[in-house]
């Protein structure tokens, strides 16, 4: 895939590609990915082919593209990659980073729900996966360095904890967001943590 970036793009390109990216989504919400030809897309932006092909080779090249754009997105906004702010983020003691995540979620749920929900095999269900196990293996890192520290082998545990949480996701998209974002993290980084079961005294009164 071309790299691709906005910056330096006068109005009118910028203008082009939100049009292209929201007939896009629009599509995406109805059709599976195979489904859309480049012909339905342009029609749907009111973009000409001509201008389509003078910035991307073909269809799948702008899905990399778009996909691209929000998992950049996701990253900066969840800061998994950030050194400086993992002490904060990673901390056990708090879910504030796992409600950087719902949010985003959140604030781009029409992206998410055409993009995730409705096509879980395209490029960007497909990162973003990843983008959640590095999250976690940032966070499973923090925590405990030595695997001495953990019980399961630590590729175990970043497996199912990434699956986790990307199904989560995706069950919480799919019953139309029942519970708040905070809730979500709370509850997953509890599982994530204690494991599902509540703590009960051994002794029952």
């Amino acid at each position: 895939m071309r790299c691709f970036s906005l910056e330096g793009k006068d109005r009118r390109i910028r203008r082009t590609y939100k049009f292209l990216q929201r007939a896009l989504i629009e599509l995406l919400q109805k059709n599976e990915i195979s489904e859309i030809s480049i012909k339905m897309l342009c029609e749907r932006a009111q973009v000409t082919r001509q201008t389509f092909y003078a910035h991307f080779e073909n269809l799948q090249d702008f899905i990399e593209y778009v996909s691209k754009f929000m998992l950049d997105d996701f990253r900066s906004e969840v800061h998994i990659f950030e050194p400086k702010l993992q002490h904060k983020f990673m901390d056990l003691k708090t879910h504030e980073s796992i409600v950087r995540i719902f949010q985003h979620v959140l604030e781009n749920k029409v992206f998410y729900e055409a993009f995730l929900v409705n096509n879980p095999n395209s490029p960007f269900a497909l990162g973003l996966k990843e983008e959640i196990k590095h999250f976690v293996l940032s966070g499973v890192d923090f925590v405990a360095p030595d695997d001495a520290q953990l019980f399961p082998v630590r590729e175990v545990i970043i497996e199912y904890v990434t699956a986790g949480y990307f199904e989560s996701i995706i069950w919480w998209i799919k019953q139309k967001y029942p519970y708040t974002i905070e809730r979500m993290a709370e509850m997953l980084l509890y599982i994530s943590t204690r494991g599902p079961y509540q703590l009960m005294s051994k002794e029952k009164k």
